[in-house]
């Protein structure tokens, strides 16, 4: 999967989705500074992925740093407030 998504890195360096893809790959791979790179690197790309704000706050959540996980959660739920998981995760959290 990994070889797929760096080629369309390639053929297309400006598609958010792809890093996001990536960033994914890492976060199952558990390497979780690489992923959360990759979860900046679409943000930078489209603010309004929101995603990636989930996954760079579960990022955190799987380093058992939940502060830091907190502001990603609150993001995404204000770009996804009918998706109840942002919310869950605050919830945790606190």
């Amino acid at each position: 999967a990994m070889k797929i998504i760096n080629e369309v890195i390639l053929k297309n360096p400006k598609l958010a989705k792809a890093y996001h893809y990536k960033g994914r790959i890492y976060l199952d791979m558990n390497k979780l500074d690489s992923a959360r790179w990759m979860f900046e690197k679409t943000l930078s790309l489209d603010k309004l992925y929101a995603n990636s704000y989930y996954n760079i706050g579960y990022s955190y959540v799987l380093q058992e740093e939940p502060e830091k996980a907190l502001p990603y959660f609150r993001q995404f739920s204000a770009l996804k407030p009918n998706d109840g998981d942002g919310y869950l995760r605050q919830g945790n959290i606190k």
